[in-house]
This record gives structure tokens, sequence and C-alpha cells, in this order.
């Protein structure tokens, strides 16, 4: 009775600690005692399946966390990826500055309005196009593959140079050609384009002022020399070469003062300096010394009203 006891009240607790008693030592008694070493063994093994489950338990629940924390940081990280590349195409598209991407190939795979705008193109319309017919001319062409042979090999491009436009008229642009990939590989092109005809235009005037200026000093029937901020000549024009009997090779570099004068001319353009270094104008007749065999020569001397900076401008005189 008592082992009968013992093992219902196992079944129904499982509680696999509970011990049948006997005071015998006959076969009852070892009865008793295999029974006992049988809910020992079980013991055990259900001690050693709840400490697995306990651990795998833990596992599983350590490994949730880690899910949990992987998948928000994947999220986050996805986030800050759509605002990051919200904020690239927000700038591409509000960029003043045409932009077109390439593909290694050269064909267009996405522009922007400033690119459309630029050379009168619309997207739709010339996606999937390579991007050398629809802008350059066969003149153009040596130099945009000099640029793709530069840009296959991962370098950056930067050149001032025209582009056709939809209407094939040639527009000056300033052009940027970035590569794109990684680990040494080329996957295409982000190229930029910014209208300079405005520049070329300004500098193109300024050109032709320029030669307009050099042209009348070099045939002014006077002499007009230039020095910079220490008195070093710049420049003078063959009328300066005529009047004192100097070569400009003899001229350039030295210093005006030590060229035309000595003694009391020496000093009188010393106070000459003086004055024009305080913004007067000064305008005399006096006498300049000539250059071999050293006669000194009658000459009208004006000079200009301003001061000269310390970048060293010159001044005529």
């Amino acid at each position: 009775m008592e082992l009968a006891r013992t093992a219902f009240a196992v079944a129904v607790r499982r509680d696999y600690s509970i011990r049948a008693t006997t005071g015998t030592t006959d076969e009852i008694g070892f009865l008793f005692d295999r029974f006992n070493e049988m809910l020992g063994q079980i013991q055990e093994r259900e001690t050693a399946l709840q400490q697995a489950r306990d651990e795998l338990e833990l596992r599983v629940k350590e490994r949730t966390h880690e899910l949990q924390k992987e998948i928000a940081d994947r999220k986050q990280a996805e986030q800050e990826l759509a605002k990051r590349t919200e904020f690239l195409n927000s700038l591409i598209e509000n960029a003043p500055i045409g932009i077109a991407a390439i593909n290694p190939d050269g064909i267009l795979q996405t522009c922007n309005p400033a690119f459309e705008k630029l050379f009168g193109y619309r997207q739709q319309d010339i996606l999937g196009q390579s991007l050398i017919d629809l802008l350059t001319t066969p003149d153009l062409r040596p130099e945009v593959e000099v640029n793709r042979a530069r840009l296959r090999h991962k370098q950056v491009t930067h050149i001032i140079t025209r582009r056709k436009r939809s209407d094939g008229t040639l527009l000056d642009v300033e052009a940027f050609s970035v590569p794109l990939g990684h680990d040494g590989s080329y996957t295409g092109a982000v190229l930029l384009y910014q209208d300079v005809t405005e520049r070329k235009r300004a500098e193109r005037e300024i050109e032709e002022r320029k030669e307009f200026l050099n042209s009348l000093v070099e045939n002014l029937p006077v002499a007009v020399v230039a020095t910079d901020s220490d008195d070093l000549v710049q420049m003078c024009n063959p009328a300066f070469e005529r009047l004192f009997r100097y070569r400009p090779q003899n001229v350039l570099g030295r210093h005006i003062i030590d060229l035309l004068s000595s003694g009391d001319l020496s000093m009188q353009m010393q106070n000459t300096k003086a004055q024009v270094d305080r913004g007067r104008p000064v305008h005399l007749v006096t006498q300049r010394e000539t250059g071999p065999p050293g006669d000194a020569a009658e000459a009208q001397r004006r000079e200009p009203c301003g001061r000269r900076d310390a970048g060293g401008t010159p001044r005529k005189g």
C-alpha cells in the first residue's frame, strides 16, 4: 500500500523527489529500493530537462532581444537612408546647375530640371539615349573620348568647353565629370554642367578691351612707361624707346629713377614720386637722361593722379 500511495503522489504532483519508505529488507524492501532508484533517475532526467528548457528559454529570450534590436537598428538606418535619399533628391532636383547620371556605356540614366532647361530636353524623351549623341558634335567627340577614358580610370575631370543644345546651337559650359563605383570598379558617372556664356562673353570683352588699350599705348606718339610699387619698370611703349634710346630688354626691371636721372634730376624725380604717392597729379617740363651715349633729352612729364597700391599696381609715367 505504501508503494501504491507513493506512485499515486508522484503521478499527481509530478514531484519525483518523493520517496517510498519501508522498514523491511526482504523482497518488498528490495522492490521499494529499486522504485526509489527509478524515481531518483527520473528526477535527475527531469532536472536536466528543466535546466535545458531554462537555458533554451534564456537563449530564445536573448536572441529575441537581439533580433528586436537588429530590427530597430535596421528600421532606424532605413529611415535615415530615406531621409538622406530624400535630401539628395531634393538637392539634385533644385540645384541650379545641370546634373546627369550615365552608366559605364555613357547611356543617360537620369537628369534634373536644370539639365532639361539648360539643353532644352525633356527627361522622358532622352532617358536611355547616349549622352554623347545628345550633347556633342563631331568636332567635340575627341575631347569627350578623352574624358571618358579618364572616367574609366576613376579620374575627375573639369573643363570649360561647349555642348550642343536640342536645337543644335552650341553652349559655353563648365563641365565636371565624377566617376562612380567602389573597390576600383567603374559603374558610371555623374556630370555637372553650368552655363558660362556670360562669363565667356565678359572674358572676350575684357580681352578685346585689353588688346585695344595695348594697341593704343603701343601706338601713342608720346612715351609711356609703367612701374610697380618699387618703381621698377614693367613695360614701356615704342615712343619711350625712341625718345630715351633704350631697348625693352635694357629697361624692364630697372628702377625708373636710376634709368632716367642722376644728381639734381634724381632729386627732382624723388620729389615727384613723393607727390604721386600722396595722390597728387604732377605736370612739369624738365629733363631726363637718355640711354647711350648719355645726352639729356627735353621731356614733358605728366604723372597720373592716384596712389600706387601695396600690390604693385603699375602706374604710367
